[in-house]
């Protein structure tokens, strides 16, 4: 793959190596424009392949990567698996905000009354409401859960326990951090 000038002389080939302190003689007529040749202290990577110095002029090929096809049963469960981690998102962020909301009203009263009855009667006046939320994400999950069934009944029977195994996690997680 030797390059050529316009005087046809070849370039180093790629097993070619330069000395680092061999000055080329100066002859601008061997380098052309559209062909440099390489400056007299240009270094071959250890490997002994010269460099090349990239033609301007052409265009950077952009390579697309391949993206698999999904059938239209394998697009309907991604969208619906990604219902799924919107509804723990979502769900997850509005415990948590009523959390903050209820630690905020603690820590809002007077040191004196910061006790453990006033963190219940605050707390239990949230559970309605977080109760609400929990029945909405459940009845959520379960429309999604029969759509994965239509197509998969194995994948719905995974998502339905993940998602009674998550919440169970995340209840425990509240209780042992803040209920007592």
């Amino acid at each position: 793959n030797a390059q050529t000038t316009e005087n046809n002389n070849p370039q180093p080939e790629d097993n070619a190596q330069i000395p680092e302190n061999n000055p080329q003689p100066e002859n601008n007529a061997q380098t052309t424009e559209n062909n440099p040749q390489p400056e007299n202290n240009a270094q071959i990577p250890e490997n002994n392949a010269p460099t090349v110095p990239a033609n301007t002029d052409a265009p950077t090929p952009t390579v697309q990567p391949a993206t698999p096809t999904l059938s239209p049963d394998e697009e309907k469960l991604k969208d619906l698996i990604q219902q799924m981690y919107d509804l723990r998102d979502t769900f997850s962020g509005h415990v948590d905000a009523i959390i903050n909301e209820c630690i905020a009203e603690f820590l809002a009263l007077d040191p004196s009354e910061q006790t453990q009855l006033n963190k219940i009667r605050i707390v239990s006046a949230r559970l309605g409401e977080v109760a609400d939320m929990e029945d909405d994400c459940d009845n959520q999950v379960a429309d999604i859960v029969s759509q994965i069934r239509e197509i998969d009944p194995a994948l719905a029977d995974q998502v339905e326990q993940q998602y009674q195994n998550e919440k169970a996690l995340k209840k425990a997680s509240l209780i042992n951090q803040y209920g007592g």
